[in-house]
């Protein structure tokens, strides 16, 4: 039996028999359910469900206890289990933290314990990394979290996700850390799969810190935007960015190209043209940013905001006809 296949004999031994009217295999097969996709080597039926994810959540039902996920024997991996590295298997694992029962509440808390704890010994070069093991149970747990959301460590979780996510800060030491790239990537990646809610409010909290670099704070805004579209502190933190004093090029237009791309509605685009209709060092990566905006928003719109806020604009002009004339 191959995976989201089902051959006959295996079916009818939970649902009985097609032939028999009753049968809940007739009614599975009757409402689409499960579908006869073929036949064995033995002339037999073959089924599927509908979907994977019939399988997956009835798979989740079925386990009673979370080593079925993971069974660690540290100095002999061969005699454990370690589902939670097989990819099959990661969808059951979030249906199964996400079952409502109240007496798994313990053993979803365990299971998370176990996943952030897990140590691979696979790593001895530094204390500060983790073994390559260890981070994909932390990613793991992450998006557990999202379906367990009484996690007692929820918090602690999504600020360390944080951390790899943007590749660098002090150790205890005061040493600077750059982590690796494929650590950051999968980090972004379980950001946007974690408690929402919860990582838009970590977001927020890093965007508010005075001491925060400037591509720290552009790679924040552009997650929160990703996670949360149209974020008001995501847009305001860009637009300041772009109105900062970037020396560096290729960071002012990476500001300028987050910016754009979590621009969600015609209301942020109002406030962005409106905030940097006005900026006196109007250039390149504005005008990109305003461009795209002109492309999405209707004329009149468009024309309230750019006028709306130009004040330091008109009055320079203003200023200068009325020097121009006296002059002459």
């Amino acid at each position: 039996m191959t995976r989201f296949r089902l051959r006959q004999d295996f079916v009818t031994q939970f649902l009985e028999d097609a032939d028999d009217e009753s049968s809940l295999l007739k009614l599975a097969l009757n409402r689409g359910w499960l579908n006869c996709v073929g036949i064995d080597t033995n002339r037999k039926p073959v089924y599927a469900f509908f979907h994977a994810s019939f399988q997956e959540y009835f798979a989740a039902k079925a386990i009673d206890n979370w080593d079925f996920f993971l069974n660690h024997v540290p100095k002999n991996p061969s005699q454990g289990t370690y589902r939670i590295f097989e990819p099959q298997w990661k969808q059951t694992i979030l249906l199964w933290l996400g079952r409502e029962e109240e007496n798994l509440k313990q053993q979803k808390q365990q299971f998370i314990d176990a996943l952030v704890n897990f140590k691979d010994e696979c790593w001895n070069l530094d204390d500060f990394y983790k073994g390559f093991y260890e981070y994909r149970a932390y990613f793991l747990a992450a998006a557990g979290i999202a379906e367990f959301r009484d996690d007692s460590r929820a918090d602690e979780i999504i600020a360390q996700i944080i951390k790899w996510c943007f590749g660098h800060f002090y150790t205890k030491k005061q040493e600077w850390i750059q982590f690796p790239y494929p650590i950051q990537k999968e980090a972004k990646s379980a950001l946007q799969q974690t408690d929402r809610k919860k990582a838009i409010a970590a977001l927020v909290q890093l965007l508010q810190l005075n001491n925060v670099d400037y591509d720290t704070r552009r790679q924040a805004a552009k997650s929160l935007g990703i996670i949360d579209p149209g974020n008001k502190i995501a847009i305001a933190a860009l637009v300041q960015l772009l109105q900062s004093n970037i020396k560096d090029y290729i960071t002012c237009m990476l500001v300028a190209s987050s910016l754009s791309e979590i621009l969600h509605n015609n209301q942020d685009s109002f406030a962005v043209v409106k905030a940097l209709s006005a900026y006196w060092r109007f250039d390149y990566h504005c005008y990109n940013v305003i461009w795209k905006c002109a492309h999405s928003m209707p004329y009149p719109d468009f024309y309230q905001a750019w006028h709306q806020h130009n004040i330091v604009t008109r009055a320079m002009q203003s200023l200068k006809k009325i020097l121009f004339t006296r002059i002459i």
